[in-house]
């Protein structure tokens, strides 16, 4: 997965299988110590490739107080 876009609202990303609209993800954000997991749901899937999607996904968590700490 390639992340392409982070806004407060949501994210976009590069996946190379196809996602339903409506589902639901873990999303992990960062690496190491900082690293931080955010739920996601998919609102738009579109092919643009051989094995190649664009999705767009909002966040489903308030952020601050649902961002759970790697580990």
């Amino acid at each position: 997965m390639l992340i392409t876009n982070v806004s407060r609202l949501g994210v976009g990303f590069v996946s190379t299988a196809a996602m339903k609209l409506g589902e639901q993800h873990r999303l992990r954000i960062g690496r190491g110590p900082m690293c931080r997991y955010r739920i996601i749901r998919v609102i738009v899937c579109r092919q643009t490739g051989e094995r190649e999607y664009a999705v767009g996904a909002e966040f489903v968590d308030t952020g601050a107080r649902t961002l759970l700490k790697a580990g």
